[in-house]
């Protein structure tokens, strides 16, 4: 059985984007920039409050700070696996179609070519 993909210099269908990642400090900066009653609602939130996106509460470590990398205005507290998500797919909505994309498909191999026998 060949199992070599048909054409593995294929470009893949989504591009990169450059890391425009800000520093914990303008992270910080930006929150702050909201007024100290705004930053100190967030702060109890971060550790009260549940991820705008899964809805999870933080439990041991507080909800991350989640901003427009453009803007840096605020989005929202997230949990640190959606932020994680977001962070590895650079808030690329392109990338997170086509992860959804592929969750949705059906299996390309039958249960005789599975990878995990025992």
């Amino acid at each position: 059985m060949n199992t070599t993909p048909s054409n593995p210099q294929a470009p893949s269908p989504v591009e990169k984007k450059p890391n425009t990642k800000p520093s914990p400090r303008e992270c910080a900066d930006a929150v702050a920039a909201l007024g100290p009653r705004s930053a100190a609602a967030i702060e109890r939130l971060r550790t009260e409050g549940t991820c705008t996106i899964c809805g999870a509460k933080p439990g041991k470590a507080r909800l991350d700070r989640d901003h427009h990398h453009g803007s840096k205005r605020h989005r929202g507290l997230l949990c640190r696996r959606c932020n994680f998500v977001l962070g590895h797919v650079q808030d690329d909505t392109k990338i997170l179609e086509a992860m959804i994309n592929y969750l949705n498909k059906e299996p390309m191999f039958g249960d005789d070519d599975m990878c995990f026998k025992d």
